[in-house]
């Protein structure tokens, strides 16, 4: 084992490596270090999946505005019919 494998990025320095405001050493510790990338790999991974449902309700959801657009519409051909 190497010591850059011997020893794991702090807490501050993976959070670094999420934000892509990294060192090259936590960088290279992250390349040879499998619990360091999985570490990073598993947050960009829930925050994929974060974003997709996210994606998927707002979708699903008509906005007020959409709304009150719609009953504005409705109240206009109510007026000319």
């Amino acid at each position: 084992m190497t010591p850059e494998q011997s020893r794991h990025n702090s807490k501050q320095a993976l959070d670094d490596v999420l934000l892509s405001l990294s060192s090259l050493e936590s960088d290279a510790q992250s390349a040879v270090c499998a619990v360091c990338r999985s570490q990073s790999e598993g947050f960009h991974t829930k925050a994929r999946t974060f974003s997709h449902a996210l994606l998927v309700w707002s979708e699903a959801r008509p906005t007020a505005g959409l709304l009150a657009a719609k009953e504005t519409v409705n109240r206009a051909d109510d007026v000319y019919t």
